[in-house]
C-alpha cells in the first residue's frame, strides 16, 4: 500500500433476522439482507393469507340446505357450476 491511499472503510451492520453481516449498501440500508427479506416476505404472505377470512373450507361449507335457495355443492358454492 503506498502512503497516499488510506485503509478502506466500510459501512457494515447486522441483519436484523439472522444478525449475519451485511455489507452492501441496499441491505445496511434496508437492515436485513436479501435472502432474509425474501424468507421475511414469504412468512408475511403466509400470515396474511392464514388470517384472509374469505378462504373457504371444508368444514366451513353448508352441511344442508333446507331453503332450496342456497348452494348444494362446492361448483355452485364457487359459481363454477354449470
Amino acid at each position: 500500500m503506498a502512503a497516499t491511499e488510506g485503509p478502506t472503510v466500510r459501512l457494515v451492520a447486522h441483519c436484523r433476522r439472522c444478525h449475519g453481516w451485511l455489507l452492501s449498501p441496499e441491505s445496511v440500508a434496508q437492515g436485513i439482507g436479501p435472502t432474509c427479506a425474501i424468507r421475511e416476505r414469504a412468512e408475511q404472505r403466509a400470515a396474511e393469507a392464514a388470517a384472509d377470512t374469505s378462504t373457504l373450507t371444508l368444514f366451513e361449507l353448508p352441511a344442508g340446505n333446507s331453503d332450496g335457495d342456497g348452494p348444494h355443492d362446492l361448483l355452485e358454492l364457487l359459481g363454477l357450476a354449470s
